[in-house]
């Protein structure tokens, strides 16, 4: 009988890890989020930071921490208060020859410092806020079996993944609707619906119906058991988020789809900008 193991993705090893890992991956997104221009991809592996198209570092998940690697060069640094590892010699990482293991709060602090250093070099300046995301939110504890389910782990037999039994999806609708007052009233055009459901891809912002009687609406569709959180722009940008009645920040809009259709109502007192 062929041994059964279990390939974990990058997102899956961050759910793993715990809230502290998850924490100091916050940490790094927020850095990257202010910077103009510059984008994190997530692929099954790991997460690449960009700049346009040149190379900035790559995060990796070992068994708790964050390593990071950067693409500066290491001898600049050599007789400095980091601690890194030299890894040019391995081809995998000679886009990103300096690897910092993420351990503790110095470790953290030192990697932004030199994350901060990687995106001066190519000439990313910080020029805007960063954006309201709560990772601890999107990786969010999950048991093996099921992110599994999800396809965040793969079951491998030999080099061959095995598709796992995925039970029918039982699929319900969310009604949004959306009411402008206060300040916010009269001064949006057009709403777009930022979710936690894809991962509030900004691409994947959802628009919303403007009506005569200043609401707007919106419909999407959802499995039962999604924990949805949502934020609502007057542009798609995290520059024009809903805000409070005093122009505060305010937490996610939550619900859960559990068994039936959901109406979702906001009442919009301000826009950030």
């Amino acid at each position: 009988m062929e041994k059964i193991t279990l390939k974990k993705s990058f997102a899956a090893k961050l759910i793993l890890a715990g809230e502290a890992t998850v924490s100091v991956y916050q940490v790094l997104k927020d850095l990257c989020s202010t910077h103009k221009n510059v984008k994190t991809r997530l692929s099954f592996n790991h997460e690449t930071i960009n700049f346009g198209r040149q190379k900035i570092g790559v995060m990796k998940i070992g068994r708790k921490n964050i390593s990071l690697y950067l693409a500066l060069n290491p001898e600049e640094y050599e007789g400095t208060k980091y601690n890194f590892e030299d890894v040019s010699d391995k081809k995998n990482y000679e886009a990103y020859p300096m690897m910092l293991k993420l351990k503790s709060n110095r470790s953290v602090k030192y990697a932004c410092e030199l994350l901060e250093q990687a995106l001066a070099k190519v000439g990313a300046s910080t020029t805007c806020e960063a954006e309201l995301v709560d990772y601890s939110k999107v990786y969010y504890p999950r048991t093996i079996e099921e992110l599994i389910a999800e396809g965040f782990i793969k079951k491998m037999v030999g080099k061959k993944a095995v598709q796992p039994t995925v039970a029918p999806v039982i699929n319900y609708s969310v009604y949004f609707t959306a009411k402008l007052l206060y300040e916010a009233q009269n001064n949006a055009e057009e709403l777009y619906i930022i979710t936690s459901y894809d991962n509030w891809d900004l691409s994947k912002a959802i628009k919303m119906q403007k009506h005569a009687d200043n609401t707007f609406t919106a419909k999407a569709i959802y499995p039962k058991g999604t924990k949805l959180e949502f934020k609502i722009c007057k542009s798609e940008s995290w520059a024009d988020v809903e805000k409070g009645i005093w122009k505060e920040e305010i937490v996610n809009h939550n619900y859960v789809i559990v068994d039936g259709d959901v109406n979702a109502e906001d009442l919009i007192y301000n826009f950030r900008s």
